[in-house]
């Protein structure tokens, strides 16, 4: 008996050590929204065991529409480290653009410390001084499981939306090597004899890249294309799509079913505030000009999406911008783009 019970013991426990040395399954990121005093959301915050990423949108009083509109949306990074007591500390490790407070102060970010509750989570932002503190969301609310998916989507569009499968300081040469030579290329100065704008064309669409040479460095400015293989990775959005479901990708302030692929051509300013999702801005010395406002409103450096022209889609945060044209209602092609004049 003893000879039986000896082998299998010691099968357990070469069992025990295996599962011992297997690392765990890496927990599903959980999703926390803040909301302002008035109920409107003002943050999100994915937490995995590792990392915390907060989005945060900033609100401006739009007269024209007698509401606050989104303005600028603004992300922060944390890597995180236990302590002890279960407090979570969060190390700056990356920002995009900043953060603008309702005053119109600019605030530098600082690391912060999380503690979470069952019910709640909340963020002590270190070394910022109390008042300047008060202007950024301090207490989380968990989402469940499943309205998680649906909760994401009400973020407007950010930077880190768009995912290359390459490196965007990749280098012309780099980018030849891997995508082939293209149909055409060329090359042009811009601000001065420090930077070159190279442009490469393909049969599936264009590449724009900014060389620094005093450093002999770049940065992908534009990138268009029309087949999937060479598409960027945004949300859920592929080539070949409906309009409606490219829409519902992004925050809307009304339902899809408001908007079409036209601009609003046929409205009076004294009409748009009376017409669900209308807007239209004014260029000095022409007509004003009338699109859908899906959220935020058409202005330099806000972060809005908008339909301005017939097809074609438009989301911009900063001086990011996505577009997204349509042939027969179906997304053709997608065209990120970052300004730099």
């Amino acid at each position: 008996m003893q000879r039986k019970v000896l082998p299998l013991l010691i099968l357990m426990l070469l069992i025990f050590c295996s599962c011992q040395n297997t690392p765990a399954a890496t927990k599903e990121a959980d999703l926390w929204l803040a909301h302002a005093e008035d109920g409107k959301e003002i943050a999100q915050l994915v937490l995995d065991e590792q990392t915390a990423k907060i989005y945060f949108y900033s609100y401006e009083y739009d007269s024209q529409y007698e509401q606050n509109l989104l303005k600028q949306c603004f992300y922060i990074f944390y890597s995180l480290t236990a302590e002890e007591d279960g407090l979570l500390n969060g190390q700056l490790a990356a920002s995009d653009y900043y953060y603008q407070s309702d005053s119109g102060e600019y605030l530098e970010m600082t690391d912060c410390q999380i503690q979470i509750t069952e019910q709640s989570l909340s963020i002590n932002y270190l070394d910022l001084p109390a008042e300047t503190a008060s202007f950024l969301p301090q207490t989380f609310e968990p989402v469940a499981e499943a309205d998680r998916e649906k909760a994401a989507l009400k973020r407007p569009f950010y930077r880190d939306d768009v995912q290359f499968d390459f490196d965007t300081k990749i280098s012309a040469e780099q980018f030849i090597d891997e995508y082939g030579q293209p149909l055409e290329q060329n090359s042009e100065q811009v601000w001065d004899e420090d930077y070159q704008l190279i442009s490469l064309y393909y049969d599936w669409g264009s590449v724009q890249l900014l060389h620094y040479s005093p450093a002999d460095s770049y940065s992908l400015i534009e990138f268009s294309t029309t087949q999937e293989k060479t598409a960027p990775h945004i949300r859920n959005i592929a080539l070949g799509m409906d309009y409606k479901e490219v829409l519902q990708n992004f925050r809307l302030d009304y339902e899809v079913d408001n908007y079409t692929l036209t601009p609003n051509e046929d409205i009076s300013a004294s009409t748009v505030a009376n017409i669900p999702g209308a807007g239209f801005y004014h260029v000095y010395g022409e007509e004003d000009q009338y699109y859908w406002r899906l959220y935020g409103t058409s202005l330099h450096w806000n972060s809005y999406g908008s339909i301005e022209t017939a097809n074609e889609i438009k989301y911009t945060n900063g001086l990011d911008m996505l577009f997204f044209e349509f042939d027969d209602g179906k997304l053709s092609k997608i065209t990120y783009r970052q300004a730099f004049d």
